[in-house]
């Protein structure tokens, strides 16, 4: 999915139902790393070795106690 900003363009990518290193390759993955684009990409652990170098790791989770909270962990 993409979207086009005034700035940036942003793509969202779930590799979660894709097999292996190759088949997200083919997508054509790389395109999306460049300038200009912030890719944001769910289950990006199926092919860790296609992220870009600086990629920045943010992880959302719930908390257990209360429905509308959540927690940001942010990593490089």
């Amino acid at each position: 999915m993409e979207h086009e900003g005034n700035v940036c363009q942003v793509a969202h990518m779930d590799w979660y139902r894709l097999e292996d290193v190759e088949e997200i390759e083919l997508l054509g993955v790389r395109d999306y790393f460049q300038p200009t684009w912030i890719c944001l990409i769910e289950w990006p652990q199926r092919a860790p070795m296609l992220l870009p170098e600086g990629a920045i790791s943010v992880e959302l989770s719930c908390v257990d106690d209360d429905v509308n909270a959540r927690i940001v962990e942010i990593a490089d």
